[in-house]
């Protein structure tokens, strides 16, 4: 009983890990502090990361510390790499909580708090919840925001 009962946390934790290191390995090859500096608009410092995108760019100037989740597997790979969202919206396999039972055991864990779930209506997710809690950064991957 104590082997299965440690296997699911074996299996979350690699989960996270890999969400990590992939979401890290794309970010790095978005923008090199070499390539950012020769790109991007003078006001932008060294630290900045400047993501080229089908609408142009977005340059996201330091570390958000309020960071809105929408889509699935977007709230996994934010908390594992250290952050945890302010928002989310509830994702498909949650429970009644809104959250999927690996994720609100993690940022419980990790963060002593969860994040507030962003309602969705027939129009997409609530933009004026979102409003609300003043994001630096709404990441939207595998969302269907259009």
């Amino acid at each position: 009983m104590t082997h299965a009962s440690a296997r699911p946390k074996t299996r979350r934790g690699a989960a996270l890990i890999a969400a990590a290191i992939a979401t890290a390995l794309t970010l790095a090859g978005c923008a090199t502090p070499a390539d950012t500096a020769e790109s991007a608009p003078a006001s932008v410092s060294g630290d900045a990361v400047v993501i080229e995108h089908a609408h142009g760019e977005t340059i996201i100037p330091e570390k958000p510390q309020r960071i809105v989740t929408l889509g699935w597997m977007t709230p996994d790979i934010v908390a594992a790499l250290g952050t945890n969202p302010v928002g989310m919206e509830e994702v498909w396999g949650a429970d009644e909580s809104g959250y999927q039972p690996w994720f609100e055991d993690f940022v419980t864990e990790e963060y002593g708090e969860t994040p507030e779930i962003i309602p969705f209506t027939e129009d997409g997710p609530n933009y004026e919840a979102i409003k609300a809690l003043k994001p630096d950064l709404i990441l939207s991957l595998y969302s269907g925001v259009t």
